[in-house]
């Protein structure tokens, strides 16, 4: 009946099975849930809070996870093709915690610099590397973006990713190009000894480095 009264309506997959347009997995690693049997079917969007509680979370309950670990769980999602709905309610004076308010102006700072690499990108096939890096793509499949959940010192290497000859590299946040370069294990990219000191860095928790890439390592979907 609501399909008949609105055919692009979309509605949650959970209670009611097979007539669900999504699933909603909730606080659950996005590692766990990957299964393209399942996953491929359909959207999904992981569920989580800032604190204890979906709503608001009294004095006693504010254990609010870190902003580091928060960004790591929303590029990881989005990493195999979901998306992250991060709840915080008000409370009884209908205002929200200064301390949950500051998480997401803290998310949000991090998205201005490093956005590029999340909204409306897809996953790649190989989505990951090791236990730090992960992958997105662009739309039209030209762009990698390599995201490193650390600092990766001097140098960050990528075993799945060839860059198109000539081409730039940038870390996000940062005008000039990273010097780079090709070999049999893969691409080397060099960060230069002035973003070595945190304070020349254009955001904290994660860093993200887009790349013209060749598409001969793997098929996307």
């Amino acid at each position: 009946m609501i399909r008949s009264l609105q055919p692009e309506v979309m509605l949650r997959y959970r209670g009611i099975a097979a007539w669900g347009d999504y699933f909603t997995p909730e606080g659950r690693h996005p590692d766990d849930l990957f299964d393209k049997r399942i996953f491929n079917q359909k959207p999904w969007s992981v569920i989580g809070s800032t604190g204890l509680h979906p709503g608001y979370s009294f004095p006693e309950d504010q254990r609010y996870p870190s902003v580091e670990s928060l960004v790591h769980k929303l590029i990881t999602i989005v990493s195999v093709g979901g998306t992250f709905q991060l709840g915080f309610g008000p409370g009884p004076d209908g205002k929200f915690d200064p301390a949950a308010v500051m998480i997401m102006e803290q998310i949000g700072d991090w998205l201005r610099i490093n956005g590029e690499g999340i909204y409306a990108t897809r996953p790649r096939m190989v989505f990951r590397e090791g236990e730090r890096i992960r992958f997105t793509r662009s739309k039209d499949r030209k762009t990698v973006y390599a995201i490193s959940m650390n600092w990766p010192g001097n140098d960050l290497t990528l075993e799945s990713v060839r860059a198109v000859p000539g081409s730039e590299i940038h870390l996000l946040g940062v005008d000039e190009p990273l010097n780079w370069y090709q070999h049999d294990k893969g691409l080397v990219i060099e960060i230069p000894p002035s973003l070595q000191d945190a304070q020349n860095r254009p955001c904290e928790h994660a860093y993200v480095f887009k790349i013209k890439a060749q598409h001969v390592m793997e098929q996307d979907y």
